[in-house]
């Protein structure tokens, strides 16, 4: 999205790029979307090294890394990373042109969707990173990319993933230990990155794509809590679990525990953690609202009240004369017990649960207790041997089957069935 307020907008640039746009700025870069004069408008991205440092040392090694990334950035081609179109310095400033990529970061996707993007769209987007990243590595030397996280990528018109922010890329070196400088992006950087306890390698992209998917399946910032995962299938039920099991695989603070290659990575993804065929384009999915457990408990109450009201329909004009008890307190207590049975039950169930039949069950046997206890306790106050105690049984024997029904339909409705 553009930002106004830039005093470059309107500026030419190597007498054929006007800057238009501020789309983003970074603690030592701009980016601005401009057009090519010299090819009838054409849009492009131009990245700007920001001149805020804090002596010539720093300079110098800032500029070093900003002609490092158009370097490298000129010797890659692939459908997952833009084309650069050239390399400059004017007035002072050192510029990159870019191809401009029309769409959004995974991280303003993610806020669009609330936190609730669908896995199958998380794992397009995990094989099309798995896909680039199996580029970079087998470059000669390797590429390592060093801070993968959701607004590094972005997600073009097409459906295409697009891996932007090469300035913390570096050519592996078997031959270090260490690297020369420490850097990353808290959460997503793995301790031999971010603490600096090792060399970057192709383990370290594999650390930060499993942080970047858990972030996108379960809208937990690891930046929040680094090192700290919980598998994404306890937090999201639908997540299948081979695929879960993948994802904290490539998060092990050991890199050799992690995944060989951002191959093996990929067959991971591709094996028995299998969800629906993604969309080509992205749909975003709003969140649907949790029920209410108490608007539930009061249509299970009601609901449970119309079932048995209607099995006791033929005793009706009995009741208070004998049939049942002399007291229609008790009568109703016992219609009752199994309302709120059942719209107890229900309201605990919804939402809570991971498993239906679990919850159902629970449901049913709460409902069950709570109209027993109710029925026992008639029972036991009219006394043996009273001829009001068929009726009585018959009152319990209902109650029962009416308050299974109402459970069964209160957890049907909180569970969205």
């Amino acid at each position: 999205m553009a930002v106004s307020g830039s005093p470059n907008l309107g500026k030419v640039l190597e007498g054929r790029y006007r800057l238009h746009s501020l789309l983003g700025q970074g603690g030592t870069g701009a980016v601005y979307l401009a057009e090519d004069t010299q090819l009838f408008g054409r849009p492009v991205a131009v990245k700007e090294l920001i001149e805020q440092f804090s002596g010539d040392e720093e300079r110098e090694a800032a500029v070093q890394r900003f002609a490092q990334e158009a370097r490298m950035l000129v010797t890659l081609s692939h459908p997952n990373l833009p084309d650069v179109r050239s390399h400059f310095a004017q007035d002072g400033r050192h510029y990159l042109v870019m191809e401009y990529v029309e769409g959004s970061t995974l991280a303003s996707l993610l806020e669009q969707a609330n936190g609730a993007l669908r896995p199958a769209v998380v794992l397009d987007w995990g094989r099309q990173l798995c896909e680039v990243l199996i580029y970079l590595h087998g470059r000669t030397p390797p590429v390592i990319f060093r801070d993968l996280k959701p607004t590094n990528i972005m997600l073009d018109r097409h459906g295409r993933i697009k891996l932007i922010d090469f300035g913390t890329a570096r050519h592996f070196d078997h031959t270090k230990n260490t690297d020369t400088l420490k850097m990353g992006s808290i959460g997503y950087a793995p301790p031999e990155q971010y603490q600096g306890y090792g060399q970057t390698s192709p383990q370290t992209d594999i650390y930060a794509l499993g942080a970047t998917l858990h972030h996108l399946l379960t809208n937990q910032d690891p930046s929040a809590h680094p090192f700290v995962f919980t598998p994404p299938s306890l937090i999201r039920p639908e997540i299948p679990e081979p695929l879960s099991r993948a994802i904290m695989r490539s998060l092990n603070l050991d890199p050799a525990h992690r995944f060989a290659s951002v191959t093996d990575f990929r067959h991971a993804l591709d094996g028995p953690a299998t969800v629906e065929a993604p969309t080509t384009a992205l749909r975003v999915v709003r969140p649907a609202p949790a029920p209410n457990p108490w608007l539930v408990g009061l249509l299970g109450a009601i609901g449970a009240a119309v079932l048995e009201g209607a099995a006791l329909l033929p005793e009706i004009s009995h009741l208070g004369e004998g049939t049942a008890s002399a007291d229609w307190a008790v009568d109703y207590g016992a219609l009752a017990g199994a309302a709120l049975g059942a719209a107890l039950g229900g309201a605990l169930a919804p939402g809570y649960l991971r498993h239906r039949a679990v919850g159902t069950l629970l449901a049913l046997v709460g409902s069950g207790l709570c109209v027993a206890a109710v029925g026992m306790g008639i029972i036991l106050g009219q006394g043996h041997g009273d001829p009001k105690q068929f009726s009585l049984r018959l009152l319990v024997a209902l109650a029962l089957p009416a308050a299974a029904i109402g459970a069964g339909f209160v957890r049907a409705l909180g569970a969205g069935a």
